[in-house]
């Protein structure tokens, strides 16, 4: 079992209930105690990072939450799709303005793109080579699948 699965779970049975917002998001991946410990930073701020969800702040923090939800799973216009999460997670995020500094990443999507993943691929074992651990997981209502990576 991933050590984020919990969260990937919760999101699936949130949506089972009902659509979910971006901003539960960030309420569900601070009640996990497998990320409580990267809470806060010494300035007593938030060091989790959540696309869609965070504040527009750019600071980077030492864990970043990527989650892409089709209009089956969430009830706001505003999320990003698959291919587009892969995009902030490699050239944005972990192999751009946050290099070296954020040290976990969760990927949790409910479509799945394979040609989106085989683009990325090679920038997503660079940063894992780089000593950043990442999870994937496939989601729908109710369900979740950890994609090893």
């Amino acid at each position: 079992m991933g050590k984020f699965r919990e969260i990937a779970e919760q999101i699936a049975r949130r949506a089972l209930e009902e659509k979910i917002t971006i901003r539960q998001l960030p309420e569900i991946l601070h009640r996990d105690e497998r990320i409580a410990h990267n809470r806060q930073g010494n300035d007593g701020q938030e060091t989790i990072t959540c696309y869609p969800g965070s504040p527009g702040d750019d600071q980077c923090h030492p864990f970043a939450a990527f989650i892409s939800l089709s209009a089956n799973l969430r009830s706001d216009k505003s999320w990003p799709n698959f291919h587009d999460i892969l995009d902030l997670l490699a050239r944005y995020h972990f192999q751009g303005r946050c290099q070296g500094k954020s040290r976990e990443g969760l990927i949790i999507t409910d479509t799945w793109e394979s040609w989106a993943f085989e683009k990325w691929k090679a920038n997503i074992e660079n940063i894992q080579k780089d000593g950043v651990y990442l999870e994937f997981y496939l989601i729908g209502k109710g369900w979740v699948t950890e994609i090893p990576i």
